[in-house]
């Protein structure tokens, strides 16, 4: 969950991108919600319920947490856009009214009246931008969301604000939709080491007790480099091993379609069941895209040979991206992208964006199998000298596979290990030189485990 660009395009579907990506970054749409459905907002770190003020009218502009119709342009039934300089900017109409449950790290408001389908709403998180702007009942008084510690909502991570700065508010747009025939299914990643969700592992916090590592971690290795004539000897410092592998901490939304030909994630072509010679069949599954938060390592280096230099990257995130884009129309995976005969090149479940994964039967039980693009970002890491780095949007692939399990409650256990080697190569531009340090994922490295709730009747 991140502020995104007020270069967004609302009226045409195109929701912009996180502030503090690059300008190139993926467009993401703006996403529906079934009339049924509940909003779901999910916290990396413990949230203070005092700060979150619902005042449940249909005013607008009023508290911390806010769900509201948008203002229509009465000429094209679409959002009414006001530009102010370079930002464009929506108007509310009228406050939404409902029931808001507030837990230790999520939301969940569910409205009284279903969603109206075709019809544009949003929903706002308020913070604090400027620790100067701050005041101390900020986090009782409606104007912050904030967390157990007093910090206000951080909005704008990739900006890479100080840990006592806010964020400009969030304002998240979508339509509501007819109900639907499949199942949202949140999942939650636990355990996780880092416990508090700072991005840092921690004195006190869950290891490995000297055993292999656990789930939801990273093993990152050192695979070479170039210095240049600069850097020599790079290697992860860690006074323990945890602190060398990468911690991830984020819950993940997934939506379940059923049954369906399953189609090879490589090359979509359907896949043929050589027991029966039809096409297979599989679970169909959707991967909302979303943030994931994961933790600091810390480089060693020595400059010119012989000064040392620690350079940890500080707290990185992992942003999921969109199956489709809605903007540039003649990008290669434009969501309304179409055939010559004028039928789209996505199905209707592909056009919302979600990452496409599926559930397949094996010998060994069944198995979740899903490639997920993100970009990494490391906005905290600062290079010795006031240098630069190029882990703002660089782009990964991750090819998941693992078993599905069942647990008698009816909660489903996802565990997923990478089949692809990830390579990141950092470059670095210091002192007029750009030495390199190569890094990677091994194949196996990657260890999720994601946690769902409860669908048995």
């Amino acid at each position: 969950m991140c502020i995104r660009d007020r270069h967004w395009e609302i009226e045409f579907g195109n929701h912009g991108f996180c502030q503090g990506g690059k300008t190139e970054d993926d467009r993401n749409p703006v996403s529906s919600l079934p009339a049924d459905r509940a909003i779901r907002i999910n916290f990396t770190r413990d949230i203070a319920p005092a700060s979150v003020v619902f005042e449940n009218t249909t005013a607008c502009d009023v508290g911390s947490f806010r769900v509201e119709k948008v203002e229509l342009n009465p000429a094209t039934g679409t959002p009414m856009r006001y530009d102010d300089g370079e930002k464009r900017k929506y108007r509310c109409e009228s406050g939404v009214t409902g029931s808001l449950d507030v837990g230790t790290r999520s939301l969940v408001f569910t409205p009284d009246e279903p969603w109206e389908e075709g019809v544009y709403y949003r929903y706002a998180l308020q913070s604090v931008n400027a620790t100067g702007g701050q005041l101390p009942d900020d986090c009782t008084s409606g104007e912050a969301i904030c967390a157990t510690d007093g910090k206000r909502l951080q909005t704008a991570m990739l900006r890479a604000p100080t840990n006592d700065m806010g964020g400009p508010d969030i304002e998240n747009h979508f339509i509501g939709a007819a109900p639907r025939a499949s199942v949202y299914q949140p999942l939650k990643n636990l355990p996780t080491a880092d416990l508090n969700g700072n991005g840092h592992f921690d004195s006190g916090e869950p290891g490995y007790g000297g055993s292999e590592p656990g789930v939801n971690t990273t093993d990152l290795i050192l695979d070479g480099y170039d210095g240049k004539g600069l850097l020599y000897d790079p290697e992860l410092l860690c006074d323990v091993t945890e602190q060398c592998d990468i911690h991830v901490t984020g819950a993940l939304n997934s939506e379940v379609f059923g049954s369906a030909v399953y189609t090879d994630l490589e090359t979509g072509e359907e896949v043929i069941d050589p027991a029966t010679n039809e096409p297979m069949k599989a679970v169909r599954i959707g991967l909302y895209p979303t943030m994931i938060q994961a933790s600091s390592v810390t480089l060693l280096v020595k400059i010119l040979g012989f000064i040392p230099s620690e350079t940890p990257t500080e707290t990185q995130f992992m942003r999921m991206r969109y199956h489709c884009v809605p903007w540039p129309n003649d990008a290669d995976n434009y969501c309304g992208k179409q055939n010559p005969d004028g039928s789209y090149v996505y199905d209707e479940i592909e056009r919302q964006g979600l990452i496409p994964g599926w559930i397949v039967q094996t010998d060994n039980g069944p198995e979740f199998r899903a490639n997920v693009d993100l970009y990494l970002d490391a906005p905290y890491m600062h290079i010795v000298a006031g240098g630069s780095h190029n882990q703002h949007s660089y782009p990964i692939t991750m090819k998941l596979s693992g078993p599905v399990t069942f647990l008698p409650d009816g909660r489903m256990v996802i565990n997923q290990v990478n089949a692809n080697m990830i390579p990141v190569n950092v470059v670095l531009s210091v002192l007029l030189s750009s030495p390199e340090i190569y890094l990677k994922i091994p194949v196996g490295g990657v260890k999720l485990q994601y946690l769902g709730e409860p669908i048995k009747q």
